[in-house]
């Protein structure tokens, strides 16, 4: 079932975190598929993440329409952003 798509023009966090919803459950998607089929995402450091982001982003580009990229990139970002921020803790 598609969502309606709402404009948002606000700047209350919690408005625009709803209005990500689908793009979060992609995401959600991506990390419950790669637990399944993937090695611990752990096993690799930030700057790993950051260049399959980057692959994904230019198959995307590209057109390559195989798997969903855009979902994948933001996936691998969110891990390289994780691992980042657990450096400097």
């Amino acid at each position: 079932m598609a969502e309606e798509r709402q404009t948002v023009t606000t700047s209350d966090p919690t408005v625009i975190a709803v209005d990500l919803r689908a793009a979060l459950r992609e995401v959600a998607a991506t990390l419950r598929e790669g637990c399944r089929t993937r090695d611990s995402w752990r096993d690799h450091d930030s700057a790993h993440h950051a260049d399959r982001a980057l692959q994904h982003i230019e198959k995307w580009e590209a057109g390559d329409d195989s798997e969903p990229h855009l979902a994948h990139a933001a996936t691998a970002l969110l891990m390289a952003l994780q691992l980042e921020s657990e450096q400097g803790s």
